[in-house]
């Protein structure tokens, strides 16, 4: 009786110890939007993956993938429930395929995907309730979220209307190929381009905004695009340094590989806006303006708040300028002038 004992008691040790080692296994999501540099960062987690097997970035868009197989498209995300999305979403993490997956060396450490706003139910334009309920089934399943954001809102958007324009997305292999072919100035309404980055703004700031509220800071790294690409790979408190310390269990460190962090992704050359849009003068008056309407807003709710909810639209409005002014002055750097700044930054500190 004592042997028989002793023999469950070893095989329930072992199967908690197992369901220990999967728990133990970090599932993190690179959440952003389209043209933020999702595909750069998913890039140089790749390239340490090649280094250490532990880590592991098993579908570059498991929600993406599913939503185009289902035929879904963006008019019926932005109308769908949380109870219609869930099946999609149960099938979706079925492919992200994190908590079971061994590999050579044992569990998996660390495995990760990205998903898109515009991914959730309902949310392109800010949070919803659809979009909610999606990151509270995430974070019950015990996932980290990268919140990725590209602050120079301008750019982002010159980005999507280049990419409609020359059907290319990034760059691979040989700069030349492409560089040409890129660099034509657009020629698009400014009403339009100025339209997109106001959404642009106001949506990327109320995501950001819901998931500092809802999500705990444990669970929660926010990254921007621009310091990825300013940072040294070196330096222990780069981005991608502290962004490999937050998918990292404590058992596998992956900042040992953080030489091997580069991308086979190519950057184009670093032009300013202006060149990049034949109507940009006209885009940077609307711009302003719209920060001068904002700032009076601003005052307005500022001399008037009282409750929580005035609070967060006084950090809301405040925030919205910030990245507007950003944009502005982002825009009218190139390669040369970022260079200067570094090397001004590094002299200083």
């Amino acid at each position: 009786k004592l042997m028989h004992v002793s023999g469950v008691l070893y095989f329930v040790l072992l199967f908690r110890t197992q369901s220990l080692e999967v728990e133990e296994s970090v599932k993190f999501i690179i959440l952003t939007t389209q043209r933020s540099g999702s595909t750069y960062v998913m890039s140089l987690l790749r390239n340490v993956q090649r280094v250490n097997s532990a880590l592991r970035t098993v579908v570059s868009e498991p929600v993406g993938q599913e939503l185009r197989e289902s035929k879904i498209s963006a008019r019926m995300m932005s109308a769908m429930s949380f109870h219609d999305f869930e099946p999609i979403l149960r099938r979706a993490f079925a492919r992200f395929g994190c908590e079971f997956t061994v590999v050579s060396a044992g569990k998996v450490a660390a495995c990760g995907a990205k998903i898109m706003y515009n991914q959730l139910p309902n949310s392109s334009f800010g949070p919803s309730e659809s979009s909610r309920a999606t990151i509270q089934w995430l974070l019950s399943r015990k996932v980290r979220f990268v919140h990725l954001i590209r602050q120079s809102h301008a750019r982002k958007v010159l980005s999507n209307f280049r990419l409609s324009s020359t059907g290319i997305a990034h760059n691979r292999g040989d700069r030349d190929t492409f560089h040409n072919y890129q660099f034509a100035s657009l020629s698009i309404d400014p009403i339009k381009v100025l339209r997109s980055i106001q959404l642009s703004v106001k949506a990327s700031v109320a995501h950001r905004f819901e998931l500092r509220r809802t999500l705990p800071s444990q669970s929660l790294l926010e990254i921007y695009y621009e310091d990825l690409l300013s940072d040294s790979l070196n330096d222990s408190t780069s981005t991608i340094s502290n962004l490999l310390a937050f998918i990292s269990p404590v058992s596998t460190d992956f900042r040992k590989y953080i030489h091997a962090a580069t991308t086979d992704i190519m950057r184009n050359p670093r032009h300013r806006c202006s060149e990049l849009l034949v109507s940009w003068p006209t885009v940077v008056e609307g711009l302003q303006s719209h920060i001068e309407n904002l700032k009076r807003s601003l005052n307005i709710v500022k001399s008037t708040a009282v409750t929580q909810d005035q609070e967060d639209e006084v950090q809301l409005l405040a925030t919205q300028i910030g990245d507007l002014e950003f944009s502005i002055s982002d825009c009218s750097l190139t390669d040369y002038d970022l260079t200067i700044q570094r090397a001004v930054k590094s002299s200083t500190s």
